[in-house]
């Protein structure tokens, strides 16, 4: 979650916990404040269930996790630029729509550039060498684990607290119980005789 669970949130025009600008709220049914998260959340599930609808229409296949977290990302145009252009800038995917024609090369480098971690930006070196299958890729590992796992991590991670993965691997090896076989005190000896009843004593 771009919110890291914070419902203040606020990043360029973006707020909330589902990190949505005042129109799509409004578009999506919220009313009152975009800070209150139940607000906030209705209009961003109406939303992804909008734009999950319009993928499946559109390319024929369920949408995953990660199809509806890079529409959400990249735009319904934007993502859709990645899956035509795989092998393009993912920049010039981004310069080719709507949005990126009105607000310019800057715009669209930074909606590639920012949506990376240093240590992937470390890795590709510069904007310019990162394709669009490249950006669904590194965006596809970020966003591999549960929601509420990835969450959790990110959350930890801001406040120095070992993830759970971290956690287990530094937790001391237990040796597993043994449970011990019980041994009765001793075991009756049959006379033989039949229809003889033998009691256990303690």
């Amino acid at each position: 979650m771009e919110s890291s669970g914070d419902p203040n949130q606020v990043t360029g025009r973006y707020k909330g916990l589902l990190q949505l600008d005042d129109k799509e709220f409004r578009a999506n049914g919220g009313t009152g404040s975009i800070f209150d998260p139940e607000q906030n959340i209705m209009a961003g599930v109406n939303k992804l269930s909008r734009e999950k609808l319009q993928f499946e229409q559109k390319y024929g296949r369920p949408a995953t996790m990660q199809d509806l977290y890079l529409v959400h990302n990249q735009g319904a145009a934007g993502y859709g630029a990645h899956l035509r252009n795989p092998d393009a800038p993912a920049w010039q995917n981004m310069a080719g729509t709507l949005e990126g024609k009105q607000k310019g090369p800057n715009w669209a480098k930074a909606a590639i550039w920012g949506n990376l971690p240093k240590s992937v930006q470390a890795k590709y070196g510069s904007v310019e060498n990162v394709t669009g299958q490249n950006f669904i890729d590194e965006r596809n590992r970020i966003t591999a684990g549960t929601p509420s796992q990835a969450m959790g991590e990110q959350r930890a991670r801001h406040a120095g607290i070992p993830s759970e993965v971290e956690a287990r691997a530094t937790e001391p090896t237990r040796k597993p119980r043994v449970e011990e076989e019980y041994t009765p005190p001793f075991k009756p000896i049959s006379s033989g005789l039949p229809g003889e009843v033998i009691p256990w004593s303690q």
